[in-house]
């Protein structure tokens, strides 16, 4: 297995500091959850979260999620961390996620987010496949499009490896 870098440290570093501004000017004096898809999300949250500093007042919750066996979707979604009631019941949220697929894990959390009270819920992330999407979701708060390739490091794994890379590689 080989893998070639696709965006360097320098480079997602950046643009999380353009996200992070955006998220400081739209949520700023509002009651916001920002919730941490784990395990891959952690690495861009941690520094989303270092540059919005104490812009905005917020409360953090990591959840978990699990749609991924190796490179392939496994079709079912599995909520086996969910967030506090009391993190979700009318305030604004922002889902913290490191990629973006086939839509269907987003538009599972946000109905569940939708049932549970949340008073509104977008989505953060770092990386978009839009040529995989099969349920439309948008992502208010994007950093990079990708092309339809399995990628890793920043947080994201091929069977729990490659998470600790600091950039982004793809899988040849």
């Amino acid at each position: 297995m080989r893998i070639t870098r696709l965006l360097g440290k320098n480079e997602i570093r950046s643009k999380i500091a353009e996200i992070a501004k955006r998220l400081v000017a739209d949520f700023s004096g509002k009651e916001v959850t920002f919730l941490i898809v784990l395990k891959g999300a952690k690495p861009f949250w941690k520094y989303l979260k270092k540059v919005i500093g104490n812009h905005i007042a917020y409360a953090e919750e990591d959840i978990k999620l699990k749609s991924y066996h190796g490179t392939a979707s496994k079709g079912s979604i599995t909520l086996s961390k969910p967030p506090s009631i009391s993190t979700i019941r009318g305030r604004e949220i922002v889902i913290i996620e490191d990629i973006v697929d086939t839509g269907r894990t987003l538009a599972f959390l946000l109905e569940y987010l939708a049932k549970s009270g949340a008073k509104k819920a977008v989505v953060c992330s770092l990386l978009s496949k839009p040529s995989r999407r099969e349920v439309a979701v948008a992502v208010e708060y994007l950093g990079f499009e990708i092309e339809d390739r399995f990628v890793v490091g920043f947080g994201m794994d091929y069977d729990e490896k490659y998470r600790e890379l600091p950039y982004i590689g793809m899988i040849d």
